[in-house]
Formats: C-alpha cells, structure tokens, sequence
C-alpha cells in the first residue's frame, strides 16, 4: 500500500513539471506583427542594447486607465537606461484611436493595434495565459526574462534587471511554480479528485522557500469567486513562511492580513494589514498594501450593506462569514 502511494505522489510531481519545451523564460522573444502604430514607433524587438516591456491589452477592461498610467511612468523612470515600453492592443486600430482620443495625453510610450492576434498569440499561447492584461520583460539579448501580471513583481523584476542583478535560474523556478499553481486551479475547476493531493504537492515542493510559500497562501486567497478555497492548506503555507522568514516580512504579514480577511475574521484581518502598513519600509510594499487595503474596507462596507437587519422578536444573529466573495487579490492586476 505505502508502494502504492509513493507511486502515485512521484507520479503528480511528475505532472506537476511543465512539458518539454513549454517553458519560456529564456526563449528568444516573438516579434511585433502589429496592424499599426497608433502612438509612438514603431518598435522592433530584437537583441542590442535595448529592454523592453511588452504588454497585451484591450481597451475595453476596466483597469485600462490605471494601466496607461503604470506603464507611462515606467517608461518616464527607465528611458534613460534603454528601457522601451511598448502596448499591444489586442483590438482593432479603430477601437484603439477611439480610446487615445480620450486617453492620449496620458500615454508615454509606444501603442499599436496587433493584426488579427498574431503578436497576442505569439505571446500568450507558450505560456498558456488567457488573461489580459499581461506583460513581458525582454531582455538585451532578445529573450524573455519575466512574464506576469502583478504590477508590483513587474517593477521589482524591471529594477533588478536594469541594475544587472536578475537572477535567471530563480525566476525559471518561479515561473515553473506559476506553472503548477494553474495546474492546480485548472484542478479545482473541475472538481478533479486529484485537487487535493495536487496542493500538499505544491507546498511540499516550496519547503523553505519563504517567497513561493507566502505566494502559494497569497494566490488560494486570491481565486477567483465560486472556488472551494483550502485556507487550511494556505495557513499552513504561510505558518511556513512566518517560521522559516528572515525577509519579506511585510508581505508575508500582509498575506496573513488577506487569510484572515478571506478566511471569515474581516475586521481582524484589515487590523493586521494597518500594522503591516505601518512596519512597510519598501515604498512599493506600501503602496500595494494601501490598495489591498482600501479594496478590504470598500468590501466590508459593502457587504454590511448588503445585510439584512436582524428582526427585534426573532433573536437571532446576522448570518456569520466573510465579508462577500472576490478577494482583494495582492497582487493586482494593472
């Protein structure tokens, strides 16, 4: 039986690895089929001197405002060190000119129409990535160095990387942890008996790395509403992250603020995210911790609202339990 079930795990890990080839930090970068260029341009992606910043947009998500403004000053902070910023709208050049009537003065960087999803395809489908926006970091040799979604981890990977400190062997790993966890989501989508042991596996493959644990916990908060979320498996994730810790101490704690939030204990939980705030050092951590949690008090309102008043004769309580469905999500999406 013990045979058996050694099999069995050595058999999930071993799904658990990306395919060969499916990887691609590392891999030369697609090039920009574009319609045209609707702003600035154009731009060839190609090994020199050059790092560019690629994101997949449309104009019609609702966070394409905040998006025009995060990659506007990034491009303001790093054209002097040869970083290019370039948007890919994944709509028509109608529907992006419509948009830069309104948006225009704001956009900083270079903004092309893609021609019929050629450079969104090229981009998204290696990596298996449906949602957008999304971004790319391309190194100066014309690989990619780092994909995502996460402002945050987009900025910190952008400085290291300018600064010649990018370690490429960590971020293959965390991109193959990327990887897994949506193996692993895919799993509890459909309700797949395998959901279970697919996330002891995940956190028995981050012993010790305190940053994949505090992810690890960070992302079951965070999925999406109507996802059986197994805070017990994030709690001990973060309890991890908490003994094995020597940095990254605010994020963790503001991770353990979001368990606590999702987790049923709202108030304690936006409680812990203000201590976490005031200890923040990092200007970044603070500005995603403020965000997180101005989302927690905005959620929590609102779902006091939404309560219905307890009746005088009845002399029950208000229903228990967390205050709605959608995570305040740390990190967001731009």
């Amino acid at each position: 039986m013990m045979m058996k079930c050694a099999l069995f795990l050595g058999c999930l890990v071993a799904s658990l690895l990306p395919d060969s080839g499916w990887a691609f930090i590392g891999e030369p970068a697609p090039r920009l089929t574009v319609a045209a260029w609707a702003k600035g341009g154009p731009v060839e992606i190609k090994p020199g001197t050059n790092i560019f910043v690629v994101e997949i947009w449309q104009t019609g998500i609702k966070s394409a405002h905040e998006s025009v403004l995060v990659f506007s000053e990034l491009q303001k902070q790093y054209r002097t060190n040869g970083v290019v910023v370039v948007g890919i709208c994944d709509e028509s050049v109608e529907r992006l000119n419509d948009f830069l009537q309104i948006e225009g003065t704001n956009v900083a960087y270079a903004v092309a129409a893609d021609t019929n999803h050629q450079t969104s395809f090229a981009y998204m489908r290696p990596i298996a990535q449906r949602g957008i926006p999304y971004a790319f970091i391309v190194g100066t040799n014309g690989t990619v160095l780092w994909h995502g979604w996460s402002p945050y981890d987009l900025v910190q990977s952008l400085e290291r990387i300018v600064a010649g400190q990018f370690d490429l062997k960590r971020a293959k790993e965390i991109e193959t942890a990327n990887y897994q966890m949506q193996q692993y989501v895919d799993f509890l989508r459909t309700g797949d008996r395998r959901t279970g042991a697919t996330g002891r596996t995940l956190l028995a493959n981050r012993t010790n790395d305190v940053v994949m644990l505090c992810d690890l916990a960070r992302e079951i908060v965070s999925l999406p509403p109507g996802l059986k979320r197994d805070y017990a498996l994030a709690d001990e994730a973060l309890t991890q992250a908490e003994k094995a810790a020597t940095t990254n101490l605010d994020r963790i704690a503001y991770v353990r603020a979001l368990w606590l939030f999702e987790s049923g204990h709202p108030e304690e939980g936006i409680a812990r995210g203000e201590q976490a705030l005031a200890a923040a050092q990092d200007s970044q951590d603070k500005k995603l911790i403020e965000a997180g949690l101005h989302r927690m008090r905005e959620r929590l309102a609102a779902d006091k609202n939404r309560q219905p008043a307890a009746k005088p004769s009845s002399g029950t309580n208000a229903p228990s339990g967390g205050p709605g469905d959608q995570a305040p999500g740390i990190p967001t999406k731009l």
